[in-house]
Order: structure tokens, then sequence, then C-alpha cells
């Protein structure tokens, strides 16, 4: 599964913005974990938005199973998605019957002919894990719109990525 390399995958986040029942979201990152190195010098706190005005959460997006304990995301590892990886914000996003994508996932995650499907909504997933180097996810195909149109915590964090993991 995509999740051993990257910590997240379609198949627990899907689509924002692009179907019916996710165009009215905010395309943006609801921040979990304003203390991690990654949000360093953008005074985000707990509950916070992330790059609503350039909506850098959008169309297809990544996320892992979790689930909340003590208020907080907290991956389930079932999906492969590795024991240190941090979700430190998130999203809502889905997969459909619009388009198929929730019978393909389904099938891909558990079975052809199963009958399962994937709980729903997922989430798109900003998150981080080590396991011999550090894998930093966006969980969106849209962070660059952030940085384009001159978002400063996303610079912010893209900086801090950049910086801390060129040395």
């Amino acid at each position: 599964p995509e999740n051993h390399l990257t910590g997240v995958s379609f198949a627990f986040g899907g689509y924002h913005g692009f179907f019916d029942q996710y165009q009215d979201g905010p395309g943006c990152y609801t921040i979990h974990r304003p203390e991690h190195w990654i949000f360093e010098g953008t005074r985000v706190k707990r509950g916070d938005r992330l790059g609503c005005r350039n909506k850098i959460v959008n169309y297809e997006c990544d996320g892992c199973e979790f689930c909340v304990e003590n208020g907080l995301p907290e991956p389930t590892h079932r999906d492969g998605t590795p024991e240190t990886f941090r979700i430190l914000a998130t999203a809502p996003a889905g997969l459909t019957d619009a388009d198929g994508s929730l019978e393909m996932a389904s099938e891909a995650v558990y079975g052809p002919k199963s009958g399962k499907h994937l709980r729903q909504p997922g989430a798109a997933v900003l998150g981080i894990y080590e396991r011999g180097g550090t894998v930093v996810t966006a969980g969106s195909t849209d962070w660059v719109f952030g940085l384009k149109g001159g978002d400063t915590a996303v610079e912010q964090i893209t900086r801090n990525i950049l910086e801390r993991l060129s040395k």
C-alpha cells in the first residue's frame, strides 16, 4: 500500500471540492499539533485553519485511517501507515459512487466482491514520519496554491521543511 511509502493514500482521503458532497468545504486544513517543528514561526494554534484563502486542499487528497483519542487524530496503522506517523492537520475529503472511486478503493483495500466499504468521509492528512529518513506529506495536490497565493504560513512551513531536511 502507498501508506508504507508516504504515510497516506487516496483510499482514506478522496476528493475535496470536486463532487457535490464536498463542494462547499473550506479547502483548508485544521491544525491539530501546532507545537510540531513544521509549524515554527507560523503562530498557528490548535484548531486554526491553514490555507483557506488559497484553497490548498482541493481535488484529490490522501489520508490515513485514524481515530480520535483525547481530541486528537491518531493513525490506526491498520492501513500500513508507519508506526511513527504523526497527523499534524486534517481536512474533510471523501470518496464517492459518482465516479466509482468508493467501490474501486474499497475493492483495492478489502478485495474484490468483499462487500466491505471504506468508512466515509475520509480526510486529507498533513503528516510526517521518520524511518531511515523523514517523510512529509501535504496530503493534497493543491499545496502549491498557498505558495503561489503568498500564504505566509504555507510559505513558512515549506521553508521549515526545506531547511530542516537539507541539513
